[in-house]
């Protein structure tokens, strides 16, 4: 499996900067978490549950507002996963580890896989779409001068 410099396998590369860049931090975390000594495990897990209410935070607000049809379906989805998290942060916490190293070690990477590949994948085609719209706008409007400022790609 070939990756990039920021440990997103070349196969989870999206056409979005950002997302491919947290998806890799994503990876790493999940990568040290399935090494780690249950010490480790316990202090490294609060950072990968912060790590990953950031990025749904940030996913969620992008796909708001850009208007995507498939909002509601796939800020669920986010929304299920940081509460099964949340969950065993709180199991964690309390010196359970069991639940939260099962998933780490057994569902983490089926779940992102599906994650990017659909999900993720079609909200990146909503924004390229967008992205297309705005340039083709922006060239209409450069070569017919109807307007003086210049709508930038999104």
């Amino acid at each position: 499996m070939s990756s990039t410099s920021n440990h997103l396998p070349v196969e989870f590369e999206l056409e979005n900067g950002q997302m491919n860049k947290t998806h890799g931090e994503f990876l790493v975390l999940v990568e040290q978490l399935s090494s780690a000594s249950d010490e480790a495990f316990a202090l490294t897990f609060g950072n990968f549950v912060t790590h990953t209410k950031k990025h749904f935070a940030e996913e969620n607000e992008w796909m708001f507002f850009s208007k995507y049809p498939e909002y509601e379906d796939h800020a669920a989805e986010h929304s299920k996963v940081l509460e099964a998290l949340m969950s065993m942060q709180s199991q964690v916490e309390a010196g359970q580890l069991t639940n939260a190293k099962d998933w780490i070690n057994n569902h983490a990477s089926e779940w992102f896989e599906h994650h990017v590949l659909e999900m993720n994948s079609a909200f990146c085609n909503h924004l390229y779409g967008l992205s297309s719209e705005a340039a083709a706008l922006k060239k209409t409007r450069d070569t017919d001068g109807t307007n003086e400022s210049k709508l930038e790609e999104v």
